[in-house]
């Protein structure tokens, strides 16, 4: 490999790092772990990557699968999510969606009234599986939930 490529590799794996850390400063307030536009054009301004608002909006449109308005940093670099590559990994026959018996398949731990209780509160088509959008919500709120267990709980203040 010629010096050039290797050096334009290593420039290429910096402005990957740099970028990943100004996003990870940036997401430590967001619960969802995703930015808005306006966030990544300010990411993107201080990790040394000159980007217009055009050109931001271009990114937003083709890499925002989900359409939410907002990239998490895999979206962002094209990569899959820990929610899209666990979709994958449950929806065992390719269809796009995760069946309740394809989700006790991965989640051997749930019983039976586990399943039905999830597929209850996050199957909002009733159709009795799940799509990628209900299933990220599910993994979302899950992670929600575990982040407020582990946070302290509100102690009054004192009054003076």
């Amino acid at each position: 490999m010629s010096w050039f490529l290797m050096n334009k590799k290593t420039d290429e794996k910096k402005k990957k790092e740099e970028v990943k850390k100004q996003f990870m400063r940036a997401v430590s307030m967001e619960s969802d772990g995703k930015l808005s536009k306006d966030q990544w054009l300010k990411v993107l301004t201080e990790a040394g990557i000159k980007k217009s608002t055009d050109e931001v909006d271009r990114m937003f449109e083709s890499k925002d699968k989900d359409l939410d308005g907002r990239l998490s940093f895999e979206e962002f670099m094209g990569e899959q999510s820990r929610a899209e590559r666990l979709f994958k990994l449950m929806d065992k026959d390719g269809d796009g969606f995760v069946t309740k018996n394809e989700f006790k398949e991965v989640c051997k731990n749930l019983n039976r009234e586990q399943v039905e209780a999830a597929f209850k509160k996050f199957d909002q088509t009733g159709n009795e599986k799940l799509n990628f959008r209900e299933f990220r919500d599910m993994m979302t709120k899950r992670t929600e939930n575990k982040a407020k267990e582990s946070e302290p709980e509100n102690v009054p203040e004192q009054q003076q």
